[in-house]
């Protein structure tokens, strides 16, 4: 009975691992799917391919600009309240 239990997680593990990658494979091709959809739409109002690329790039510099500023923010807050323990230590010790 035992050695039936193990081979009933093996297949569990199995299928859990499985569906895992069967949720990547979906949301790749969704993207992918996204983009297709979006190309055909801006060929049909015959938008500017440069215009399109331009606007893709302005997107995505925006993007790492706003997460470079929020990850700047986050370290210069870790950076104060380790001083402000450091401080507090210092102040109660001494």
């Amino acid at each position: 009975m035992p050695q039936k239990k193990k081979v009933m997680e093996k297949r569990n593990d199995r299928t859990k691992q499985n569906s895992l990658t069967f949720g990547i494979n979906i949301k790749l091709m969704l993207r992918l799917v996204c983009v297709v959809v979006c190309v055909w739409l801006l060929t049909k109002v015959s938008a500017a391919v440069w215009s399109l690329l331009g606007m893709v790039m302005i997107y995505l510099f925006v993007r790492l600009l706003i997460k470079c500023v929020f990850k700047l923010i986050s370290i210069l807050i870790s950076v104060f309240l380790f001083l402000l323990i450091a401080s507090l230590i210092v102040v109660f010790i001494f």
